[in-house]
């Protein structure tokens, strides 16, 4: 069960099955080492980190472009949810990150049942 609680330190966050080092940018799902850019792993640590709710695609574009003069569309947010989605679980890319319509997505929160 502790693995399906939201464990977090300033350097790592650890939910439902994903475990993200910020400070080393290592991911793993399940115990397997995946690999993601600086922005998917920027993304991936705002979604966890408010695990169970929304995250504004404002809040994705701030996060980040807050320390650049670029903008990009916000479209590039779809991009990097989609291939982080891919990464996390090809199998069910909807496991781990939720799209809540037309508003933004949010890293979904594990219930813990009992069997």
């Amino acid at each position: 069960m502790e693995g399906h609680m939201l464990q977090e330190t300033p350097e790592s966050f650890l939910l439902g099955g994903v475990m993200l080092h910020t400070k080393s940018g290592k991911v793993f799902v399940d115990g397997r080492q995946e690999h993601v850019s600086k922005s998917e792993m920027r993304l991936l640590a705002l979604l966890m980190r408010n695990a169970g709710t929304l995250v504004s695609r404002d809040m994705f574009m701030e996060e980040l472009y807050s320390d650049s003069e670029d903008c990009a569309e916000d479209k590039i947010v779809d991009v990097f949810i989609c291939r982080l989605r891919k990464k996390l679980d090809p199998n069910d890319p909807y496991r781990f990150i939720q799209t809540v319509w037309k508003r933004g997505y949010q890293f979904a929160k594990p219930s813990i049942g009992i069997p």
